[in-house]
């Protein structure tokens, strides 16, 4: 079932370069045909140990997708503060469609936890509104996807973890 134009041509071809994960490139080729205003790629969590290529996946997802990809590692962020104001306000806000790939997910404070859980939450318009300090923010999963790395899915909030597709 097709439920929108896709948004781009096929490019799902540019994850042939990943060695191995079949079943996974499968899956995500399938999430990078059917991307649509209408059905946006969904939120992933790249799980595995260290060196098996979780941030090569995601630079090729979001390469795929025609996309920026703004790499950020969650132990270098602390508050709500520091996550809105130095990365939504400074590396996503605009017109370009980006992905967000938040390495050593395991690390997030519950703080900014919350503020994605809100963000992240699934509805049929595919756009949530989320306050900060007064100020609205929309995030519009069509126009930006997120994807978690983690070395340790186990220490995950796990309705985080609910938020995405493994």
């Amino acid at each position: 079932i097709v439920y929108g134009e896709p948004l781009f041509s096929n490019n799902s071809k540019i994850l042939d370069s990943i060695i191995g994960q079949n079943d996974a490139k499968k899956k995500i080729k399938f999430f990078i045909e059917s991307n649509s205003k209408e059905t946006p790629f969904p939120t992933l969590i790249l799980s595995g140990s260290q060196g098996l290529g979780k941030s090569y996946f995601a630079k090729k997802i979001s390469e795929s997708l025609n996309r920026e990809i703004i790499e950020i590692n969650c132990s270098t962020i602390e508050t709500n503060d520091e996550f809105v104001k130095n990365i939504i306000f400074n590396k996503l806000i605009g017109n370009k469609e980006k992905t967000l790939l938040l390495d050593e997910t395991q690390k997030l404070t519950s703080e900014i936890t919350n503020f994605l859980l809100s963000a992240l939450n699934p509805n049929i318009e595919n756009k949530n509104l989320v306050c900060f300090n007064n100020i609205i923010l929309e995030y519009d999963f069509s126009k930006i996807n997120i994807i978690f790395a983690t070395t340790d899915m186990h220490r995950m909030f796990k309705p985080l973890i609910n938020r995405c597709q493994e």
